[in-house]
């Protein structure tokens, strides 16, 4: 063999070739893309030194470093690179500060477009805006050496002025400081995209302490409308979530006093090109507080009222498995959960929401049923357009047949007795703009966009969510200021950027099933219906609304013609600037601050004006960088300051402002804490009354039967639905928080609102309890109470008590009146 290798030298080398190919294993098939390019990573890198190791032409790799950085924090990070041949923290923050940071008050309009076009999504979008609560905290940004905290000011246009407060020097920054507003809002505008599984953009963010005008947002609309149309995109509508200047300066651009259309109901221009909503969610958290409110009554008609109490009364009587209600839904002081008003007005709390169930709940049923359908109409991807028209148009007629009757009776009014005027201009407009939706795509020929559960703005509140929870398990920041919502947005247009780039290669499971859910949901709209089938789904809306009315005897016979909206009468263009007083002021205060900060940076080009003499700085001042020998100019980070000694030193701009700062406010990182009042606590009370006779009790509780004193002297029979203070300096003070109170209150006296029952005997058997009609509902004071009567049993359509229930509490008013 030796012989012949030696003689054969082409066969010697095919041998060789065919050994060191057989001991190399070849690449297991079952890799993913992950586990490949580490095991290529692993072999790239081997017998280098760690701090060797080059990541060259793998882009990718990097940018899911830091997508795991963002989301598992640094120490789970540190743990991964400890193991795995991966790059190193410091490599992975260097990617991170290489992406491009927002400006404060700055316009991504080219951004926007890049983000649309590289998702394949039409160059059509909806903007929304909302604020959320931040702390007053002014920081320093080396990035555009400006001092980030303070309310812009705003242009012409209602833009924020980019770039107002730069760090030029120590007196300047001490001048921002003392002259100033700090703010304590974020303001964000949101930009989404009207296609299948697409994520919203941040198209702008700002701080603001809300003292803008109804003008301001009408211009900043009329610039943005004109600043997209260049770059070729075209903005659908406007979404908010029920902000006074934001609502009024929709209402003056849908409701005016010559609309172009032939419908008498309809009150805006049928063809618009942009249309505006109010966020559905919004909606009915307000029409939950609502009905939550202590003391507030809501007669539906003079039979009937809307009252919390009867759905408490249900959830105390009947299993929870069949309503899912719990205690924390009627906690009023929770204004902002949005379960609680999902299941407060569920298809399944309606159902047992019946007159043999609970008594004179008719009023409830409706109002829950109102709170669900208007939710639904624009929520659900999965309704038809006429679907949601006659939804949404059978409780926008029925409100407006309910609102004139409050109008008309002399003891109620809209203020007391009715839905908020937030609530009912947000229905109306929402109602208008579904329709001036679905003619805008039907024009337009693309019904494909017409989504109105995209039109609200949950985008807004969405990045609200991910900014409070970006921080990981061993992070306990739980404060952020405005500075750190523009670092925060970074990381969060870098994550929604590789979710992007990296989807074909690696596998993100819970955007993936984010993106299952969605699917089979949607209505997809292949056309759109005409005029006449809007007028004719409008038309039913009308015949239902009609219905309710006449058996809440809110009219006695069905009206003929639909009742024509108020909006037109009550929007005008002078109010846009007398709607807000103080706001003006304050933007008058802002104009002249800032001629004032334009003056000093002029005159600040000698070194001493540079020296903050009302500041001074200890010498020995600890926790305290000093530097020297280093140049100081207008944009660098540092600033020259006086010591307390007389000298003069160099420290960071940030140390200074730090320095500056004082009083800073902290902020929960629970969103509902904010959103929370104080109530006083109460002793709850079970409302299930077993007791076969009358009984004399010191607390009643909502849901319970009993007796009082009526004003002739005559016994009448009530079940409570709530309470309230009888007197008060304001109605609000009038609000009594509790579902039970005491029948001899220390304080202010307590009443209660009862729906109201006479008796009557029909035979020896059962004494029948007759509904009372009163003229006004109100609140009837706790020292008429005689005592608390077993439940009513209710039969054949009736409800009746034992006959010798009444006796009885005769027996007991002789008793209480000696």
């Amino acid at each position: 063999m030796e012989v012949l290798l030696r003689e054969n030298t082409e066969l010697k080398n095919k041998l060789i070739d065919a050994m060191t190919s057989k001991g190399q294993k070849e690449e297991p098939e079952y890799l993913s893309g992950l586990l490949r390019d580490l095991n290529d990573l692993a072999k790239v890198n081997a017998g280098r030194k760690e701090k060797g190791w080059r990541y060259t032409g793998y882009d990718e790799v990097k940018e899911l470093c830091v997508l795991l950085y963002l989301l598992g924090g640094l120490q789970t990070f540190e743990l991964l690179t400890a193991n795995l041949p991966i790059p190193s923290v410091s490599l992975v923050k260097s990617v991170l500060i290489s992406h491009n940071v927002a400006k404060e008050g700055e316009f991504r309009i080219q951004e926007l477009k890049e983000f649309l076009i590289k998702r394949n999504l039409p160059l059509e979008v909806f903007i929304s805006e909302d604020a959320t609560k931040i702390t007053g905290r002014i920081m320093y940004h080396p990035g555009t050496n400006q001092l980030v905290g303070f309310v812009l000011p705003r242009d012409e246009n209602g833009l924020p002025i980019v770039g107002s407060f730069p760090a030029t020097s120590a007196r300047v920054m001490c001048k921002y400081f003392k002259e100033e507003i700090t703010s304590n809002f974020a303001y964000v505008l949101m930009a989404q995209p009207l296609g299948t599984k697409a994520a919203p953009f941040c198209l702008c963010l700002f701080g603001t302490n809300n003292s803008f005008k109804a003008t301001d947002v009408l211009n900043m609309w009329n610039w943005l409308l004109a600043a997209t149309a260049k770059e070729g995109i075209k903005i659908r509508g406007f979404a908010s979530d029920g902000d006074s200047k934001l609502l009024h300066a929709m209402r003056y651009r849908t409701f005016t006093s010559n609309p172009k259309s032939n419908w008498k109901w309809f009150e805006g221009d049928k063809l618009v090109e942009n249309i505006v909503m109010q966020d559905f969610v919004h909606i009915l958290v307000k029409l939950k507080t609502r009905l939550l409110k202590p003391s507030c009554i809501l007669p539906v008609g003079p039979k009937y009222v809307a009252s919390s109490g009867h759905i408490l009364e249900l959830k105390n009587n009947f299993p929870k498995e069949l309503h899912d209600l719990s205690d924390k839904i009627f906690h009023s002081k929770d204004k902002m959960n949005f379960e609680s008003a999902a299941k407060l007005c569920s298809k399944s709390v309606s159902d047992l929401l019946t007159e043999e169930n609970i008594s004179c709940s008719s009023g409830t049923k409706l109002y829950v049923d109102m709170m669900r359908e208007t939710f639904n109409a624009c929520a659900s991807p999965s309704l038809t357009p006429l679907e949601r028209i006659e939804l949404l148009w059978k409780w926008v007629i029925f409100l407006r047949i309910w609102r004139k009757w409050i109008l008309d009776c002399d003891g109620y009014t809209l203020q007391h007795n009715f839905i908020t005027a937030n609530a009912y201009y947000c229905i109306e407009l929402n109602a208008h703009a579904v329709i001036q939706s679905v003619i805008l795509n039907r024009e337009h020929e693309t019904p494909q966009l017409f989504r109105p559960w995209l039109y609200s703005s949950q985008p807004c509140e969405s990045l609200f969510r991910m900014f409070r929870g970006m921080s990981t398990t061993f992070n306990t920041v739980v404060n952020f200021s405005m500075l750190d919502m523009i670092y925060r947005l970074r990381r969060i247009d870098f994550m929604a950027e590789a979710y992007v780039n990296l989807k074909e290669k690696y596998s993100f499971p819970r955007q993936l099933r984010a993106f299952q859910a969605i699917e089979g949901q949607e209505y997809i709209c292949a056309t759109l219906p005409e005029d006449i089938d809007i007028e004719h789904a409008v038309h039913r809306a009308f015949q239902k609304a009609n219905e309710y009315a006449v058996n809440m005897k809110l009219i006695k016979h069905p009206l003929r013609q639909i009742p024509p909206s108020t909006m037109a009468q009550v929007v005008h263009e002078s109010s846009l600037e007398s709607e807000e007083i103080d706001d003006e002021e304050i933007d008058n205060d802002v104009a002249e601050t800032n001629e004032d900060i334009g003056e000093a940076l002029e005159s600040d080009s000698e070194e001493e004006n540079e020296i903050n003499e009302d500041l001074a700085i200890s010498s020995s001042a600890t926790g305290i960088r000093m530097y020297d020998n280093i140049e100081v100019t207008p944009t660098s980070p540092f600033v020259r300051v006086k010591l307390d000694n007389g000298d003069k030193t160099v420290i960071r701009k940030s140390t200074y402002c730090w320095r500056l700062s004082c009083g800073d406010t902290k902020l929960s990182s629970d969103r509902v804490v904010k959103f929370k009042s104080k109530a006083v606590q109460h002793r709850s009370k079970s409302t299930n009354n077993i007791n076969s006779t009358p009984s004399v009790e010191a607390v009643v509780s909502i849901g319970e039967w009993c007796a009082f004193v009526s004003e002739d002297k005559s016994i009448i029979l009530g079940r409570i639905i709530a309470f309230s203070f009888m007197s008060g300096t304001s109605w609000s003070n009038q609000a009594y928080q509790g579902n039970t109170a005491k029948i001899k209150h220390e304080g202010r006296e307590v009443g209660c609102m009862c729906s109201w029952f006479s008796t009557s005997c029909s035979n020896r058997n059962q004494t029948v309890l007759n509904e009372v009609t009163m003229d006004l509902q109100g609140f009837y004071s706790l020292r008429h109470y005689i005592c608390t009567i077993p439940r009513p049993l209710f039969e054949n359509g009736k409800l009746h008590v034992s006959p010798s229930i009444v006796p009885k509490i005769k027996v007991i008013a002789k008793g209480r009146a000696k």
